[in-house]
């Protein structure tokens, strides 16, 4: 599984950033969309949603 953050951040490029799920501190902003998904379901879908500007990656 992988946990998939969605967040809006004006003016800035669409970035990826990979962390252990250990080490990752969720944030929770008001504008964040938080889902379980598997790998090749986000891979899929990260270029279709528009609605997010990043997009944070961890695994278990």
């Amino acid at each position: 599984m992988v946990l998939c953050i969605y967040f809006r951040q004006k003016k800035e490029k669409q970035t990826e950033k990979k962390y252990y799920f250990k080490d990752l501190i969720i944030k929770v902003w008001r504008n964040a969309k938080l889902f379980y998904t598997d790998r090749k379901t986000f891979l899929g879908n990260q270029y279709k949603n528009r609605l997010c500007a990043f997009a944070i990656k961890a695994w278990r």
